[in-house]
């Protein structure tokens, strides 16, 4: 017999039926050998393997071949099996009830399977030290699936249990659990943690995998992005000039755009202005020119307002101006004109156009994208706070202008309206509308 057909073999002993239920519910295999058929040689070619370690590893492989319903069938077998050996509270039983768990979510089911994990990772951490790779992996699992559902202190939690086993017992596979560990301690405020975190899953796959693999430049990139926002250029820039070199011995016209372009950023801050100014200019010109002849490119928009926003520092808001005029409209094309992104460019565009003194314009602008951010992201968004913030005060502008040419009823009208519109949405006393308030009661201008 061959390897693989003993290796059927053996896992069909597994089952009185000889794993007939489990191959009618995983798929249309009749026996074990035709459901094997799928997976490398190397699985059945490393020494003989423990019947129930041999089908786990195959559903592993089923799973990341994204044969859910095969490695869910697998799975639940292979729990049977094992509460028929050593019972449900066995930490064998526990970790395949964490792994259904996690084929659960993967399949949608998501209360289903995030039940399932957190029974099976209560469960071992009452029968398992703190050094067991099968807590490990069930506590990643569960900490990745409360980063999806916003929990992150809970995902912070355990994500540092599985971290803390890894790094003790299996280091060379950090660097997964790490980088989401590190995300989720940025989300959380931490930002130092989470940049140190970051660090622990680059160096990871640095050692691991070697400098130029896909999971270290991954993490590169991640580690590299996390810098800049958190206004740590100088320990950003020789990431991302790591990247650009990578990048550009590549030729990769899309990705030569995307990095060069948060280098020049990076660059802006450490005071290589000439260098940082010709890399950004390089990628806006690419990023252009890929957006000839059809639809704009995802990244055009962002671009535009950085560039902008850079005229803007060197005092050439007119510059500027047509930039995010330009913004506005590719952002319509991309996102849509009722959309949160091009609500933001509206915003953009109307804070500079207030700046110069645009009034009416910057209103019209501004009021259209409070509304919209209002509507799209809530009264809470720190954008849509800014942008109704911005014009209630291009409406305190206009009141003053009225009541100087002393149209009170104008005035009344505007300041009326601004707390009808706005009032419900930031609250009735906000410091913008009591603005508005205090010049009514000043110039004794009645209000609705």
């Amino acid at each position: 017999m061959t390897p693989r057909e003993q290796a059927a073999a053996r896992v069909a002993r597994l089952f009185d039926d000889e794993g007939a239920a489990v191959l009618a519910e995983g798929g249309d295999h009749p026996t074990w050998e035709m459901a094997l058929a799928s997976l490398p040689d190397a699985l059945f070619e490393v020494g003989e393997k423990p019947p129930v370690q041999l089908l786990t590893l195959a559903r592993d492989l089923w799973s990341r071949q994204g044969d859910l319903r095969m490695a869910t069938a697998v799975t639940r077998g292979l729990i049977r099996v094992l509460v028929d050996r050593v019972g449900h509270d066995h930490p064998d039983t526990l970790a395949q009830l964490g792994a259904l768990g996690a084929l659960a979510l993967r399949a949608g089911r998501n209360d289903e399977g995030a039940e399932m994990l957190q029974q099976a990772y209560q469960g071992l951490r009452s029968t398992v030290g703190g050094r067991d790779m099968r807590l490990a992996v069930v506590a990643g699992n569960l900490g990745l699936h409360q980063a999806r559902t916003g929990d992150f202190e809970s995902a912070e939690h355990c994500l540092a249990v599985a971290l803390k086993i890894r790094r003790a017992e299996a280091p060379e596979t950090v660097a997964r659990v790490a980088g989401q560990l590190g995300e989720v301690q940025l989300r959380l405020g931490r930002i130092d943690e989470g940049l140190d975190t970051l660090e622990v899953a680059w160096l990871a796959d640095l050692d691991t995998v070697g400098e130029h693999h896909p999971d270290t430049l991954r993490r590169q990139l991640q580690l590299a992005q996390a810098l800049s926002r958190a206004g740590k250029h100088r320990k950003a820039v020789p990431l991302w000039r790591g990247l650009d070199a990578v990048v550009r011995a590549s030729g990769h016209g899309e990705r030569m755009a995307e990095i060069g372009f948060e280098l020049g950023r990076a660059l802006l801050h450490v005071h290589k202005r000439e260098e940082g100014i010709r890399r950004m200019r390089e990628a806006l010109k690419w990023t252009r020119q890929a957006s000839e002849g059809g639809a704009p490119h995802p990244e055009l928009a962002s671009r535009l307002t950085t560039w902008a926003e850079l005229e803007i520092q060197n005092g050439r808001p007119h510059d500027a101006e047509g930039l995010l005029r330009e913004a506005v409209e590719v952002e319509s094309r991309v996102s849509g004109e009722a959309s949160a992104n091009t609500a933001r460019r509206c915003a953009s565009l109307g804070t500079l156009l207030a700046r110069m003194g645009q009034t009416d314009e910057a209103m019209g602008y501004l009021a259209n994208a409070a509304s919209l951010l209002v509507g799209t992201e809530g009264a809470d968004d720190p954008s849509a706070i800014a942008a109704v913030e911005a014009t209630l005060g291009l409406v305190a502008t206009k009141v003053e202008e009225l009541i100087a040419q002393r149209d009170k009823d104008g005035a009344a009208v505007m300041i009326n309206q601004a707390i009808t519109t706005y009032g419900p949405a930031v609250g009735f006393d906000h410091r913008g509308l009591g603005v508005l308030r205090t010049l009514a009661s000043n110039h004794r201008i009645k209000l609705g």
